[in-house]
């Protein structure tokens, strides 16, 4: 059983052995393939399980503290508010240079059309 266990460490992956090992789509894996370590045979992509635990160790992100991610989350919308709030004003300015050239088109009723005379009549 150990001996199994070892030849499948050892084994070359296809991108649908690796999805499944990732439990990601097949397609985000091949988005991903140009930062994976991995093996080309022609068109064929190939992977080995050692060289992609390794690449997923560097990948390893610790959370931080509670208090400090209030804080980041705090900064971080009001960055994104201000940044709204400077496209808008920069909008409202931009209007008001330009001046409101409203352009209404033509009006709904139609003047004479020389078929009514001045008494209604036809």
């Amino acid at each position: 059983m150990r001996e199994r266990a070892m030849d499948l460490e050892e084994m070359f992956w296809d991108v649908s052995d690796l999805a499944l090992y990732l439990k990601l789509k097949v397609k985000k894996v091949y988005g991903l393939v140009a930062e994976i370590p991995h093996y080309r045979i022609g068109k064929l992509i190939r992977f080995k399980k050692s060289e992609i635990d390794e690449w997923m160790k560097g990948k390893h992100h610790t959370a931080p503290k509670t208090e400090g991610l209030r804080r980041y989350l705090k900064d971080r919308s009001r960055g994104k508010a201000i940044q709204v709030e400077r496209v808008v004003r920069s909008v409202i300015d931009q209007t008001k240079r330009e001046g409101y050239k409203v352009d209404h088109g033509k009006p709904d009723h139609i003047e004479d059309h020389g078929k009514e005379n001045r008494y209604g009549d036809l």
